[in-house]
């Protein structure tokens, strides 16, 4: 097949991992792809030239971030969504369309809610399957950040895009599009929004021989947390593990990596902490996951399937998340990870574990298993691959 993919970022393993694990596992399936996206690598180095050398025909475009800025201040009165007035392109739907026109493609596939504008105006121009990845339920996550508010600007925003992100929702799952998400939570939730809508699940996956167990060859475990530091779910995450749980942890002397890139002013009094190393951005984060550790996913906002807790479940190490930093996850509690969502019982499954060396040996074990078996990233390009499939059947 020859796949147009549209996407708001040069996706690589570190940035923007469900579109490139999409991207990749298609490529090695045989399928021609070109990759029209936004120009923005983020810390990614070489993720252009990477996806190229594999054979994707990469076509970006930037946008001035006062362009973007000010699409969404022009925005403000609308009811669209700030993230898709963010990454509003004339540029790019030009070269999208054009592109269309002259080519022969069998499937065009929209990488995230943002760029859905994109997907309804090629439906124009584009007689064959348009396909949108969502992938989660930005409504859903509204819902929960409101609940959560860190900053006062965060939170009038927070609750803009509450108030305007369902309706936006709502017309794109009814614009004939093919929707995707990654979770039975996610597709749920939008299905109230439009039941009549047709929404196919293909879950995030992560790549298990290079996220695998590996060792630091010591006793002393650590713990871990990953993720982008300018997210509010992680930035609400760290700080209530370092104000609500962190003094609650008794004799437990647990240090405590934070990787990731985009720590904000939020986050500086983790910087002042010496319990907590900021080790920042890292081009392999499978090198930095270790089984003798402990991962941490203190999270209380957010939507979808979290890859980072998937990514340190196929490298072996015991997890400590609340509920619904495991939702959409069907694994079992005390068996492939502990599961706490007060103060008390978070720190109290820290410290069960930093002294059980054989239960956090036991539950990374079992998660490495649960991972192979369950989430492995050889099955989401066979996955999406029988999507398109269907759907050219179908006309």
């Amino acid at each position: 097949m020859r796949i147009c993919f549209l996407s708001p970022l040069i996706p690589s393993v570190a940035y923007g991992h469900r579109p490139y694990s999409f991207i990749t596992e298609l490529s090695a399936l045989g399928h021609e792809i070109t990759l029209h996206c936004l120009d923005d690598s983020g810390p990614a180095v070489g993720a252009k030239s990477h996806l190229e050398s594999i054979g994707v025909e990469v076509r970006p475009v930037g946008i001035a971030r006062t362009k973007r800025w000010s699409n969404c201040l022009l925005g403000l009165p609308s009811r669209t969504p700030l993230r898709v007035l963010h990454c509003q392109s004339g540029k790019l739907l030009d070269r999208l369309i054009q592109d269309v026109r002259e080519n022969d493609y069998d499937v065009v596939h929209v990488d995230r809610f943002r760029l859905a504008p994109y997907g309804m105006k090629i439906r124009e121009d584009f007689k064959g399957p348009v396909v949108i990845d969502f992938p989660d339920a930005l409504s859903l996550y509204y819902e929960r950040a409101v609940k959560n508010p860190r900053h006062f600007l965060k939170k009038w925003i927070d609750l803009r895009e509450h108030r305007v992100t369902p309706g936006y929702e709502r017309r794109v799952l009814s614009s004939g599009l093919s929707s995707v998400v990654c979770s039975n939570l996610d597709r749920d939730f939008l299905l109230k929004h439009a039941p009549e809508s047709s929404i196919e699940v293909i879950p995030n996956m992560v790549d298990t021989e290079e996220f695998k167990p590996r060792s630091r060859q010591s006793d002393q475990p650590r713990g871990a947390f990953t993720g982008t530091l300018y997210y509010l779910p992680n930035i609400d995450g760290l700080l209530w593990l370092k104000e609500e749980v962190m003094p609650l942890l008794g004799d437990v002397d647990l240090p405590i990596d934070v990787i990731g890139y985009g720590a904000t002013s939020e986050l500086d009094s983790l910087e002042e902490d010496r319990r907590f190393k900021m080790v920042g951005y890292v081009e392999n984060m499978a090198d930095h996951l270790f089984q003798e550790d402990i991962y941490l996913c203190p999270l209380r906002v957010g939507a979808g399937i979290r890859f980072k807790l998937l990514e340190a479940f196929a490298a072996g190490m015991a997890a400590v998340s609340t509920t619904l930093g495991y939702e959409g996850i069907p694994c079992q509690p005390g068996e492939h990870l502990l599961v706490a969502d007060s103060p008390a019982e978070f720190a109290a499954a820290i410290r069960h574990l930093a002294s059980h060396p054989e239960e956090r040996k036991r539950i990374g074990e079992n998660a490495r298993r649960f991972v192979v078996e369950n989430f492995s990233s050889k099955a989401t390009g066979k996955q999406l691959e029988s999507l398109y499939q269907d759907l050219l059947a179908s006309g």
